[in-house]
Parts: structure tokens; C-alpha cells; sequence
């Protein structure tokens, strides 16, 4: 089993241009009604919680995983996922997505990235290159 934690926000950033600093083009918030949904979403993981504005919980099967809530936007090639999160345990990770109408994830809507098992908090960005879904 894996104890996982990660941080109140993923964020999805829009780059822009040359510029420095991404700008902020989706919050996953986990405060309010949205932590009810992340908990109620998890997959194959025990005693998950959101307290002060982390999500933990411990991993329980062979294929664990959250589900957010339902989001729209616009996909671009420039967006970057970027989230906090620590492990004891590492090893492959995936972000999927869902586009719209579609009635599940599939393998071409993921992307791959290693979990860092140090038990540190690490920053993870992820570029999904979802342009063109929905």
C-alpha cells in the first residue's frame, strides 16, 4: 500500500506566449461541495479525507485512483496540469481526462508521469497536449 498526500490545489495553466509566469486557467478547488465529490470519486483507497486543504489516503488495490469533478474548458496544446503531492512509494502515475460525450477513459486520453516515493513534497507539471478535445 501506498500513503499518498497532495496538496488543496491542481491547477491547469495556460501558457502564454514567451512570458514567465503561466496564467491560471482552471482551479480544482478541494473546499466545499467539490471535497465531497473527490472523496466519494476515489477508487481502490482508504480513509481518504481533505483536511486543511490536502487530500491523503492510503492506497488499497492494484489500480487506485481520484476522479474530479466535472469540468469545462477549452482544451489548448499549451495547458500544463501542475499539482503538490508526497509518497512514501513510487512509481508510474496517470493523468486521465475525459472529453465530452465520450463515456469513459480510454488509454489515447492519459498521460504518463513517475511518482516521486521519497515521502517529500515534490511539484508534478504535466503537459496533456488535449488541443482539440472537448
Amino acid at each position: 500500500m501506498k500513503v499518498w498526500t497532495g496538496v488543496l490545489t491542481a491547477v491547469l495553466l495556460a501558457g502564454c506566449g514567451f512570458a514567465a509566469e503561466p496564467l491560471l486557467a482552471q482551479d480544482w478547488g478541494f473546499g466545499g461541495d467539490a471535497a465531497k465529490a473527490w472523496v466519494k470519486q476515489a477508487h481502490q483507497c482508504k480513509d481518504v479525507q481533505i483536511v486543511d486543504g490536502v487530500v491523503s489516503g492510503t492506497t488499497a488495490g492494484s489500480d487506485p485512483f481520484l476522479t474530479s469533478p466535472s469540468l469545462a474548458f477549452e482544451a489548448h496544446a499549451g495547458h500544463i496540469v501542475a499539482f503538490r503531492a508526497k509518497t512514501g512509494a513510487g512509481g508510474k502515475g496517470e493523468l486521465f481526462w475525459i472529453p465530452a460525450g465520450a463515456k469513459g477513459p480510454q488509454q489515447k486520453w492519459s498521460v504518463s508521469f513517475d511518482w516521486v516515493g521519497d515521502g517529500e513534497w515534490h511539484e508534478y507539471r504535466l503537459r496533456p497536449y488535449w488541443q482539440g478535445e472537448k
